[in-house]
């Protein structure tokens, strides 16, 4: 993802709206197609485990539901 300035509303009090985001090649990329393997990404912690993780490996489906690879 990159991130330029954008406009800043005044008071608007969401510090995100004063930035424009916009993904990267890579990110398109990952968007579109997903990971090859789940040690593409860095593990990030979440509500107490962790997203791509090789020791846990879990996943989260197209329907929703959490799987374990």
């Amino acid at each position: 993802m990159e991130r330029a300035p954008g406009p800043k509303p005044p008071n608007a009090g969401y510090p995100l709206l004063s930035e424009v985001y916009r993904l990267t090649e890579r990110g398109m990329q990952l968007r579109d197609k997903g990971l090859d393997q789940i040690t593409d990404a860095p593990s990030l912690p979440v509500a107490g485990t962790e997203a791509y993780s090789p020791s846990a490996p879990w996943v989260l489906l197209d329907d929703g539901r959490l799987a374990r690879l």
